[in-house]
């Protein structure tokens, strides 16, 4: 019975438009990851949003090097959203396109 309520409580009360805030680091309290950005995932992701007329949304692919401690971007791909006018979905089709496209460069979706 406690399961169930729970289940109420938690779902009646999510937003899925809530923003999430943002963590503060120190020098006590380091960063989990440092992230490096490649300059051609930049570009593209710049061209995106530039030349885009609705919502930007795609696909990171990368590395991350536990041993480093860093999520390497290597590779944007933009994809076609599903807009309702209140949010904005990724286009499965383009999703899989993306995700196929990085995957053959070797990279993972991060």
């Amino acid at each position: 019975m406690q399961f169930k309520i729970f289940l109420f409580s938690f779902y009646s009360s999510f937003d899925p438009f809530q923003l999430i805030p943002c963590c503060s680091y120190t020098e006590e309290k380091p960063e989990p990851f440092k992230v490096s950005v490649a300059a051609e995932a930049l570009l593209i992701m710049d061209l995106h949003a530039h030349v885009s007329m609705a919502e930007v949304i795609g696909l990171l692919g990368g590395r991350y090097s536990e041993t480093d401690g860093i999520v390497k971007v290597c590779a944007a791909e933009p994809c076609n959203s599903l807009s309702t006018g209140l949010q904005c979905e990724m286009d499965p089709v383009s999703q899989t396109q993306a995700s196929e496209i990085l995957a053959a460069r070797g990279y993972s979706i991060i």
